[in-house]
């Protein structure tokens, strides 16, 4: 049996990186995720299927939005940003899990993440 589970990924990152860039800040992934690790941890979470999220352009407004609309410290800063989305995919795929293993009685070891964010 495969289960599959589409959850929003990367598509956040690459959206605010897209931003940015079309504001003349051209930055590789790699300084995006250093970045992102030099940040404070949780200080807000998003859910990254949030339909707001779908659509392209202004997502580092529309991740601050969210934040405030929800009563949650707005991420200032490029890498606080990225730390947002990073742990609240990371939270939303543990929760999905958890939810799946709870439905069906069993333990999946190993899941396979795929789609266009991924590395090998």
């Amino acid at each position: 049996m495969r289960l599959s589970k589409n959850i929003m990924g990367l598509w956040l990152v690459q959206e605010c990186r897209r931003e940015w860039m079309r504001a003349g800040e051209e930055m590789s992934f790699d300084a995006l995720t250093q970045l992102a690790a030099e940040s404070e941890a949780f200080i807000s979470v998003i859910d990254p299927d949030f339909d707001e999220f779908l659509h392209p352009g202004g997502m580092p407004v529309r991740i601050q939005k969210y934040c405030a609309d929800t009563k949650q410290r707005v991420p200032q800063t490029k890498g606080d940003i990225l730390r947002v989305v990073l742990e609240s995919i990371a939270l939303k795929y543990r929760l999905v899990l958890e939810r799946l293993e709870e439905l069906t009685g069993k333990r999946f070891d190993p899941i396979h993440i795929i789609g266009g964010g991924t590395k090998k």
